[in-house]
């Protein structure tokens, strides 16, 4: 798979055989990834449910932003590849993931 830039607002993704070629814009770029990840959480093996051997790549002091209801809050955080991405946490889970980044001694 080869990856072009023509522009700065287009890519085009050719795949080195007879399938031809993807042209597309950020906007179709966006719904391309956001349907493939929705694709992948049914293909196994799963992603991996611990850190241990996995690769990731890391974004320092991304945008983020909290929004809440009576169950649970969403912690929400824009990453410059992926967009916008969404978790929403028990308010339970919410408190103890706070307590861990306050490093509380009493977070398991």
């Amino acid at each position: 798979m080869r990856i072009n830039y023509p522009s700065p607002n287009q890519i085009i993704i050719d795949f080195n055989d007879q399938q031809g070629q993807i042209r597309t814009n950020a906007v179709g770029l966006e719904s391309i990834i956001s349907t493939l990840s929705e694709k992948r959480r049914h293909i196994q093996p799963e992603v991996p449910r611990s850190l241990s051997g996995v690769s990731l790549s890391n974004e320092t002091d991304p945008m983020w932003s909290v929004t809440s209801n009576p169950e649970s809050q969403s912690l929400n955080f824009r990453h410059p590849g992926y967009g916008w991405l969404s978790f929403s946490l028990s308010n339970q889970q919410a408190r103890l993931l706070g307590r861990m980044l306050l490093d509380d001694p009493e977070a398991p």
